[in-house]
């Protein structure tokens, strides 16, 4: 399995041409790393609040590159 290090320099030419930031960057090679997972959980992994990470979710799904599960409530997974 890759480390985060590696999938991210894998991943990061071709998510750049998408005109993403390194935090949406980051944001994307955890998830695929970790699969689905709470925000709660991504908020932790990459240092910053939920907010945050909601609006990063928010510009990765404008690009189509995630999406919420269909679980509703508190605890949906990304």
């Amino acid at each position: 399995m890759l480390s985060f290090s590696e999938l991210k320099r894998q991943l990061s030419p071709a998510l750049h041409e998408l005109g993403l930031r390194e935090q949406e960057i980051d944001l994307y090679a955890h998830t695929s790393l970790l699969g689905p997972t709470t925000v709660t959980v991504l908020a932790d992994q990459l240092g910053l609040s939920a907010s945050n990470v909601y609006k990063l979710i928010d510009r990765l799904e404008s690009v189509g590159l995630t999406q919420f599960s269909t679980q509703k409530g508190y605890h949906r997974k990304l």
